[in-house]
């Protein structure tokens, strides 16, 4: 028997919702599991590590912030390898039933946003982060997750 996970909002009062098995969860045949917008970062995160990204740090921006919940912030050694990194994960959260909020708009070759509602991914290249420096703007954030 299994039981299904209680309905959880994010920021935006949207409950996500995640055909198949996440994280070793036995699902029920027919039954969706409802996936929060933490689960939904780290997801993210192991994509980019898979897709060799670079500087991968998860800002909380919980209680400080309406945005979202996380930001994610990595970089990519050219824009070739950016738009590789977004286009796996937008691939595998459609896949997942996760809806990208902003399809494309805002994608060039120094800054790539993806918007999830609850979390939202920044690919830069190395000029990129230099310039915007999102990690000193949100400094107030509590920084989860560094990588290389």
């Amino acid at each position: 028997m299994c039981n299904p996970l209680p309905e959880v909002r994010g920021r935006r009062n949207k409950v996500f919702f995640v055909k198949g098995k996440i994280k070793g969860e036995k699902l029920c045949e027919g039954e969706e599991q409802r996936l929060v917008s933490r689960e939904i970062a780290e997801e993210a995160i192991k994509i980019v590590k898979d897709k060799k990204g670079k500087d991968i740090i998860l800002l909380d921006l919980k209680g400080i912030s309406i945005i979202a919940d996380y930001f994610i912030i990595c970089g990519g050694e050219s824009p070739v390898h950016m738009r590789s990194i977004a286009q796996e994960i937008e691939k595998k959260f459609k896949e997942k039933g996760i809806k990208l909020l902003n399809p494309q708009d805002f994608w060039d070759n120094v800054w790539i946003l993806l918007d999830f509602g609850t979390v939202v991914i920044h690919i830069f290249s190395k000029e990129g982060r230099e310039f915007y420096q999102l990690e000193r703007l949100w400094a107030d954030a509590s920084k989860i997750v560094s990588t290389h």
